[in-house]
């Protein structure tokens, strides 16, 4: 008796790719769809956050707005410190009887009222020219956190003195130049930390 070849069964036509005999997909076939699954699943959460994060840096400043805010950060102190260090140098006199009535440093009160003018003049100095801005940054705020760390000090455990620090800035209590000077502190801080991150910056 002749079998024709249309009458054997095929595997590859009862038995496609994945399934079983059957007829349900095997176990192989179930883990690979699990995995696409969770590919797909990572890819749509990695896409949301691109997105996410393409949004939130339209609010990050650029690199042209840091430069100013660097700038102008550096004028503030340059007029700062030419202001304060003029008005030392024009009442020279009174400035060296106050800084010898201050405790701690009432011995060398002297040449530390001449050094806190010219060490301000320097400073400016730096701070207007580009290649040194930084370390003008890095000075300022570092001289204006001595002049800060004095004033708690006095303030706790010394009677309350005049301030002479320079025309109008005299006329602040001690809280309130404190509170000043944290200000100017917080400022050297933010132009220090944007010099860091501004790759067009060279100084």
């Amino acid at each position: 008796m002749m079998i024709s070849n249309a009458s054997l069964p095929n595997p590859d036509h009862d038995n496609p790719a994945g399934y079983g005999t059957d007829g349900l997909l095997n176990k192989s076939t179930l883990y690979d769809l699990q995995q696409l699954k969770k590919l797909i699943i990572a890819g749509s959460k990695i896409t949301k956050m691109e997105t996410t994060l393409k949004k939130s840096s339209r609010f990050h400043l650029s690199e042209k707005a840091k430069e100013i805010t660097i700038d102008a950060v550096a004028y503030v102190f340059i007029a700062l410190f030419i202001y304060t260090a003029t008005d030392k140098f024009w009442n020279m006199e009174v400035f060296v009887k106050f800084m010898s009535r201050l405790d701690l440093i009432h011995a060398t009160g002297k040449y530390i009222a001449w050094l806190i003018p010219i060490t301000e003049i320097v400073i400016s100095i730096f701070l207007m020219v580009p290649i040194t801005r930084k370390k003008g940054l890095i000075a300022s705020g570092a001289l204006m956190t001595v002049f800060t760390l004095y004033l708690i000090y006095m303030k706790i455990f010394i009677a309350v003195i005049p301030c002479h620090c320079g025309g109008v800035i005299s006329k602040l209590s001690w809280t309130e130049h404190i509170w000043f000077n944290l200000i100017f502190i917080l400022l050297a801080g933010i132009s220090i930390f944007f010099s860091h991150k501004n790759t067009n910056i060279t100084y």
